[in-house]
């Protein structure tokens, strides 16, 4: 074999040689980017169980709100239906014996006891409304 070709030989093994370290090269970039988005992937799947862990907890809240709502709503109208019948016969006794009801300290405690009413019924529906609109 002549020199020339003995190096074109050389030159032909040290390309294909270089060609392989390249693409060794290229193998472990590849299983670097691999490792990251493995590492990436249970970060995200980390971050996906403690979100669903409060979501479920805050699903498990919305229920109790929900019950502590219609609970409420039900005491509020039993509490407030005997009331305007109470008055209604202070009214009618008070009249009976000649006393006008606007004279009398229960005309004030019954305004306000319908007040209050209209009140809780609106704060409670408030809390139902804020409910319903995030958890939809």
């Amino acid at each position: 074999m002549n020199t020339v070709k003995i190096f074109e030989k050389l030159h032909s093994v040290n390309a294909q040689q270089q060609k392989i370290e390249l693409s060794i090269d290229d193998i472990l970039r590849i299983l670097n980017e691999l490792k990251s988005l493995k590492s990436k992937i249970k970060n995200l799947e980390s971050d996906a169980n403690s979100t669903l862990k409060k979501r479920i907890d805050a699903d498990d809240e919305i229920q109790i709100i929900k019950k502590a709502y219609v609970d409420n709503k039900s005491n509020i109208e039993s509490i407030g239906k005997p009331l305007s019948k109470y008055f209604n016969e202070i009214k009618s006794k008070a009249k009976e014996i000649g006393v006008n009801i606007n004279d009398l300290p229960v005309y004030k405690d019954y305004g306000e006891a319908i007040n209050l009413i209209r009140e809780l019924s609106s704060e409670n529906q408030n809390v139902w409304n804020k409910l319903y609109k995030y958890s939809s």
